[in-house]
């Protein structure tokens, strides 16, 4: 039971303060009736007169709650991250990080859904807007007194990389590497580079000329090598010498931004 807490709660998907319970709307009366009547009459003089009539009739009263449950896929974004939601016959199933929870859903008046989590029945109660745009997911009873009822929105897709009943994890993405290069013409020693690639730094030599790339590779190429960076963009900056035929090295700067690919090397010559 903490687990679902902890996961609705983590991801915005519930987080609830109040219990959400809803009356079923007042039936809304049918009522029809016919009847008929029949009467006689006779007078004399100025006029005396007796009649008799007779009626029935029938009516039927019949009401509904305006409830009605109207799509299977369900999501809200806190900004940060999407939770979704999955009701159809009567499996629920709720997702949040790649980690979903499968349980029953009850599709009758009134509408809730319930997961067993360490042996704990925790039930949501559901309210669905007529018209079928919106859904506010309730507060379980355990957690009345300290959460609140939660929007979601109708979608079209139920997107959850887990394994059945919660423990699932996502996949991450293949890293990437970069390799900083340069073709400077030198003499002396070497080009002594410093690179840092946002928060990975390496010192190295930069021992040999490259006109071109040389290639992400485990063994040395003269080049500096940064290999297992996550997939995403990174600012880095490299400081050095640039080499003259005088020998008099001259300080320098270089800098820019690198986009590495998952599973790609990515080269940044220093000019």
């Amino acid at each position: 039971m903490k687990y679902l807490f902890a996961l609705f709660t983590f991801a915005v998907m519930l987080s609830f303060s109040s219990c959400i319970t809803e009356e079923p709307e007042e039936p809304t009366p049918n009522n029809t009736g016919t009847g008929t009547g029949t009467g006689t009459g006779t007078g004399t003089g100025s006029g005396t007169g007796t009649g008799t009539g007779t009626g029935t009739g029938s009516g039927s009263t019949s009401g509904s709650p305006s409830q009605t449950v109207t799509g299977n896929y369900w999501s809200r974004n806190d900004g940060v991250r999407t939770a979704y939601l999955y009701l159809s016959g009567s499996t629920a199933k709720a997702c949040a990080d790649g980690k979903e929870t499968i349980g029953t859903f009850k599709s009758s008046y009134p509408q809730s859904m319930t997961f067993v989590v360490s042996g704990n029945s925790i039930t949501f109660p559901l309210q669905f807007e007529k018209d079928g745009a919106n859904l506010l997911v309730g507060v379980p009873q355990q957690a009345i007194n300290t959460n609140t009822a939660t929007w979601y929105k109708k979608g079209s897709t139920y997107t959850c990389n887990s394994s059945t009943g919660g423990g699932g994890t996502t996949t991450p993405a293949a890293k990437g590497n970069a390799v900083f290069y340069t073709n400077l013409k030198k003499t002396g020693y070497a080009i002594n580079v410093y690179v840092k690639v946002g928060s990975f730094e390496q010192s190295a030599f930069i021992t040999q000329q490259h006109a071109s790339s040389p290639g992400c590779a485990s063994s040395s190429t003269g080049a500096a090598q940064f290999g297992g960076l996550e997939p995403k963009s990174y600012s880095w900056r490299a400081t050095g010498y640039k080499w003259h035929a005088s020998g008099t090295p001259t300080p320098t700067t270089w800098g820019g931004t690198v986009t590495i690919t998952s599973n790609g090397c990515t080269a940044i010559e220093l000019k």
